[in-house]
């Protein structure tokens, strides 16, 4: 004796489809990327990942060595195109990586203060107003790959002696993250 289940449908079906229906624009994560509206993942922790790896793959690196950490540029024939990201990538890992105990080099210090009505700066990118010798044994960059989804960050601690390559570390960061960083950018660069 065989026995089939039939199944009807009742009002809690009906109400169930309007709940489950997709709203019109929807976008599929997988092909369109995920833009959630919050997040508990910021790029310094991005930065700390990165730092993590380059530590644990350091090879002929001390802690008596001077390091600088340049700005991370995209990968593309030029390699002097630092986007936002690079700049503060390489701003975190000043601090990440002297929590591991690195001798942090800023090369960026002028040769003294400049005091103007709206602040006293030791920071410059003029080239003749960096301080004139700076000691360092390695620096610390890397490049940026973009893609639809997200950025591939490459970092590397190399030697400035010999230019071999001491450390690598690679990471991946969600789009999302990025376009927070371009979002930010823009504003700041509108209030001026």
């Amino acid at each position: 004796m065989t026995t089939a289940l039939l199944r009807t449908t009742d009002s809690r079906d009906r109400q169930y489809q309007q709940h489950v229906a997709v709203e019109p624009g929807y976008k599929d994560p997988m092909h369109n990327g995920f833009f959630p509206t919050q997040t508990h993942k910021r790029l310094n922790d991005y930065a700390s990942q990165l730092a993590m790896e380059l530590m644990d793959n350091a090879t002929r690196l001390t802690h008596q060595d001077m390091v600088g950490v340049a700005s991370f540029v995209r990968l593309n024939h030029t390699l002097d195109d630092a986007p936002i990201l690079g700049n503060q990538l390489s701003e975190y890992l000043i601090a990440e990586l002297q929590d591991f105990g690195l001798a942090i080099v800023d090369f960026k210090l002028a040769g003294g203060i400049t005091v103007t009505p709206i602040g006293d700066f030791v920071f410059t990118r003029q080239g003749e107003r960096l301080a004139k010798q700076v000691e360092m044994d390695h620096v610390v960059t890397g490049t940026i790959i973009e893609d639809d989804r997200g950025v591939r960050v490459n970092a590397r601690i190399v030697s400035l002696q010999n230019k071999q390559v001491v450390a690598s570390a690679n990471v991946y960061i969600p789009a999302f993250i990025v376009m927070d960083l371009n979002k930010i950018d823009s504003q700041q660069a509108s209030a001026f």
